[in-house]
């Protein structure tokens, strides 16, 4: 987490006291985005922009409000705040008022830390309602590395006396960010898998499932559930190299490798160790079937539609994966992640 200096705070008070003057002076609900410029903040902040009326007004928290998302976010139309968790005020300031929360924690090795101190400042302020989690498939394992990061969380919330929504999600097809360089540059596909299976998720649909929640207008009563949210179907390895393949003409062939090829591999794009352990573990659950039959019908069940198959992911952003780029295609929404000289997505999502 990054220290704001007086003049960011300066610059965002000014910048949502002019936000606020294009709100509703008493809104029914304060709507909370945590981390609203990250993959998922991103699109749930403009789900709920779309969904809810003058009844709701969409708070936008964000590390850096300097930055061109938070700048993106005020353009369409959310109030955006600074929240820190290092800066227990900067938390008050943002949660008062605040009806509805959504909690995403971020991808450092201290996110139940972050996300638990988040949760007893929302106890503190009196007025927040329901809290929504983003969290893992598997959670209630307690036995994967990102299994013993988001279950404490999970706990943590259920007992706060404030409804809660565990919104469990499997491995984002954005990950694939990671190997676009390499299926362009060598037309395989390096992944530590053998028979194990992905039920793999858009991070579009996990946004959208998040924003409709918060815009209270879901079929049913999401408080105190758990949904598992997974797209349309659990891939093999040389499945998703097929898929590539015919999506973008291009011939993707599936390298199973090592664990420890794996690790080398990370290790040259910069991935820090923790995460290093962390993915190995994943894909270790993975292989062992533990996920792999796990394709619910949740999404599907909140938004009224098919989830995004991986097809129409590579699809929406072929530009990434295909050794001879379209200019015909538009990205997907929230699922875009700037690439870096080494082919890495600067934000890293699992």
């Amino acid at each position: 987490m990054f220290s704001q200096q007086s003049q960011t705070q300066t610059q965002t008070q000014g910048q949502s006291q002019s936000q606020s003057q294009t709100q509703p002076m008493t809104p029914k609900h304060v709507v909370l985005v945590q981390g609203a410029s990250g993959q998922i903040g991103f699109p749930v902040v403009a789900q709920l922009l779309r969904q809810t009326n003058r009844d709701y007004l969409v708070r936008a928290g964000v590390i850096d409000p300097n930055s061109e998302k938070a700048r993106k976010l005020v353009d369409l139309g959310a109030h955006v705040v600074l929240m820190d968790s290092n800066r227990p005020e900067t938390l008050a300031e943002a949660l008062r008022g605040v009806s509805k929360l959504l909690i995403i924690p971020p991808r450092l090795e201290t996110n139940t830390h972050i996300a638990t101190t988040i949760i007893d400042a929302a106890k503190l302020v009196g007025t927040v309602k329901h809290i929504v989690l983003i969290s893992v498939l598997g959670a209630e394992s307690e036995t994967t590395f990102f299994a013993k990061q988001f279950r404490p969380i999970e706990k943590h919330l259920e007992t706060g006396g404030i409804a809660w929504t565990h919104l469990r999600c499997s491995f984002f097809m954005d990950n694939f960010w990671y190997y676009a360089d390499t299926i362009r540059r060598t037309g395989t596909l390096p992944l530590p898998l053998r028979d194990g299976r992905i039920p793999m998720v858009s991070v579009r649909d996990d946004g959208e499932v998040a924003g409709l929640i918060l815009s209270g207008r879901t079929r049913e009563n999401p408080f105190n559930r758990v949904y598992e949210l997974t797209g349309p179907e659990s891939l093999r390895g040389d499945d998703i190299a097929r898929v590539i393949s015919q999506v973008t003409g291009n011939q993707v062939r599936f390298q199973s490798i090592s664990f420890e090829e794996h690790k080398q591999l990370l290790k040259r794009e910069a991935v820090k160790k923790w995460l290093i352990r962390a993915m190995l573990d994943l894909y270790s659950m993975i292989n062992a079937g533990q996920i792999s039959d796990r394709v619910t019908g949740d999404v599907e069940r909140v938004l009224g539609r098919r989830p995004i198959t991986f097809g129409k992911f590579i699809k929406h952003n072929i530009n990434a994966f295909s050794a001879s780029p379209s200019s015909t295609t538009t990205p997907m929404t929230g699922t875009t992640s700037p690439i870096t000289s080494t082919g890495m997505p600067r934000t890293t999502i699992l």
